[in-house]
């Protein structure tokens, strides 16, 4: 009688034993999945520590050196052809100056902001570098393998569209995909919506930065027009943001 009650108990327990196997079982994945991806993040974390290691310090607040009315500090006008020139002569007739950016908007775009008196700050990750300008303009460069946007898919704005890589400490751009309708700078010059700017920027010593630029624009130029801007680090800690006084614009208007 005795045996009968237990084998009978011994039953009746089998399903509840199965049970707390079970949620054994699932609780111990769920922990070994959990520990799995601390490990994993962690991993990550420390390789991407690595990598911001090896980037460069540009840290600080900089300013143009040179000239600021010209792209190009040696104040040389560029060679456009002939199909260009006879294109900025009729927009002078029709708009004037009131087509500069600047006046009209307050932006000054890519890569007019390559010569702008407006102080900038750098900040680099290994995905991207951002370079945020006094006046409220933001470039972003993406350092992530990523390509340039099919043709049909790009959309020209005043910054254009900007990738990256770093060849030992100095990062390479490439910019393409600006809008054709803004100044270069204060001379008027324009470009055309096929061009592409190409940076080399680098440090010089631990006060100047160096940008080796040329800019390929079979459109409107006729030839690649290269030059070198300079940088200088200031003793300011911050970046002020001007104000647009958009008032008066209206009136300008």
């Amino acid at each position: 009688m005795l045996e009968y009650k237990l084998n009978s108990m011994q039953t009746r327990n089998k399903p509840c034993c199965l049970l707390l196997l079970c949620v054994s079982l699932v609780a111990l994945s769920f922990s070994f999945n959990a520990f799995a991806d601390t490990v994993n993040a962690a991993s990550a974390s420390a390789a991407r520590q690595k990598t911001m290691s090896k980037l460069p310090d540009w840290s600080g607040i900089w300013v143009v050196k040179g000239t600021t009315r010209t792209l190009d500090p040696s104040g040389k006008t560029l060679r456009y052809n002939e199909e260009w020139l006879n294109r900025l002569d009729e927009e002078d007739r029709k708009h004037g100056t009131k087509r500069d950016s600047l006046t009209l908007t307050c932006v000054a775009g890519f890569p007019r902001l390559l010569a702008m008196p407006y102080p900038f700050a750098i900040m680099i990750t290994p995905e991207e570098v951002l370079i945020h300008y006094a006046h409220r303009e933001v470039r972003r460069i993406y350092t992530d393998g990523r390509e340039h946007p099919a043709v049909e898919e790009l959309w020209p704005n005043a910054w254009g569209d900007s990738i990256g890589h770093w060849e030992g400490d100095t990062l390479v751009i490439s910019t393409i995909s600006t809008k054709p309708d803004l100044w270069i700078d204060s001379t008027g010059a324009t470009l055309s919506a096929q061009a592409e700017i190409t940076e080399r920027i680098s440090m010089i010593n631990h006060g100047h930065l160096k940008n080796e630029i040329t800019v390929d624009d079979p459109t409107s130029l006729d030839k690649p027009w290269k030059f070198t801007r300079l940088y200088r680090r200031t003793f300011a800690t911050d970046i002020v943001d001007e104000q647009c006084d958009f008032g008066s614009i209206k009136k300008s208007k």
